[in-house]
């Protein structure tokens, strides 16, 4: 991909793409954080649960505007790239935050 093309992309498509390996890198970093008895595996793991949202969210704008002919031209399959990289890590974070909620709520953490 040259200068030109890389212009007519946009902005979501690329955010997508680089905020779901952002999503991949960080929750390996939290696992190996935990793993190894490292500082701030939760930091990690929110960070991560972030960068997936963030993923998912400009993937799916990326894709209404493609679809709608907004985009100038290209972008689908970063867009596809993002949603694919970020709803695993979005959706995989959701029940460790159900537990902690639900541990919070009983007394028995906090």
């Amino acid at each position: 991909m040259n200068g030109p093309e890389l212009e007519q992309v946009g902005p979501s498509p690329l955010v997508a793409a680089a905020a779901g390996m952002g999503a991949w890198s960080l929750a390996a970093l939290a696992a190996y954080a935990l793993r190894a008895a490292l500082p701030l595996p939760a930091l990690y793991a929110c960070l991560a649960w972030g960068s997936g949202l963030l993923a998912v969210v400009a993937g799916h704008r990326a894709r209404a505007a493609i679809r709608s002919g907004r985009a100038r031209s290209g972008g689908g399959g970063l867009a596809r790239i993002g949603l694919w990289l970020g709803y695993p890590v979005v959706l995989a974070v959701l029940p460790l935050i159900g537990l902690v909620v639900f541990f919070v709520c009983c007394g028995v953490v906090g």
